[in-house]
């Protein structure tokens, strides 16, 4: 069997949609024969290609885009596409952050963009789930309190909040990367927030909290309790 047969075979025969150049060298076959093979196999209609060294067996907009992400930048999915995935977020996104340990780059494709967030220690805590490797549930949360920006900010934060089905294990793995990788602020926003939608974790309290403001566009409210000031205004509700 030709080298050209050889590599067709396997792109055929392969589960995934999507492939990469280096899965050939690790097979064995030289970089120069799999250059010109998948060169051949694109300028014929037979594969497309994604990017330098990533490829697919249907067009762009045919693949499941959070697998071609993973692909893309080796990493776990998280933020907003953790939740929608999840059934925490009603819309679908079309930015796709792929949480690793030290790659902060973005590629657009068609439609979408895909970013690789770079959390270095923090980019720990994931899962299997319907055949994704995404953040587990306790460490979504975790995720969209430390950088609600990526989720579309706080107040988006709170909606999410307000629909997630959370179990005490999951509030229980929370705590625990609150207290290892919160600051004081974090943990106080956190508490607040999280009780307002009627969970209560007096695991976030903090000993000689200063004042923290949550940031929105209204002119605030104070909350004894969690030493916080809520600017969300009306949106909040």
């Amino acid at each position: 069997m030709t080298k050209l047969n050889e590599i067709t075979k396997i792109i055929m025969e392969t589960d995934t949609d999507v492939f990469t150049f280096e899965h050939f060298i690790n097979l064995g076959f030289p970089k120069t024969e799999v250059a010109r093979i998948l060169s051949l196999l694109v300028r014929h209609g037979v594969i497309y290609k994604v990017r330098r060294g990533i490829y697919s067996k249907k067009p762009v907009e045919e693949v499941d885009i959070f697998k071609l992400a993973q692909t893309v930048f080796p990493g776990y999915l998280g933020f907003s596409v953790a939740c929608y995935i999840y059934g925490w977020l009603e819309y679908f996104p079309f930015t796709i952050y792929v949480v690793t340990v030290s790659t902060s780059k973005q590629l657009r494709l068609k439609n979408f963009l895909i970013k690789a967030v770079a959390l270095k220690q923090k980019a720990i805590g994931s899962t299997r789930f319907k055949d994704y490797l995404i953040s587990t549930k306790g460490k979504t949360l975790f995720d969209i309190l430390y950088k609600p920006g990526f989720v579309g900010g706080y107040n988006e934060v709170v909606k999410i909040l307000k629909k997630a089905k959370l179990s005490k294990d999951d509030l229980r793995e929370f705590v625990f990367y609150a207290k290892k990788f919160g600051s004081k602020s974090f943990m106080q926003k956190s508490g607040y927030l999280l009780s307002r939608v009627g969970i209560h974790l007096d695991e976030l309290h903090v000993q000689h909290p200063a004042v923290a403001v949550i940031p929105g566009k209204s002119k605030g409210r104070f909350n004894k309790e969690w030493m916080i000031i809520d600017k969300l205004g009306a949106d909040y509700e």
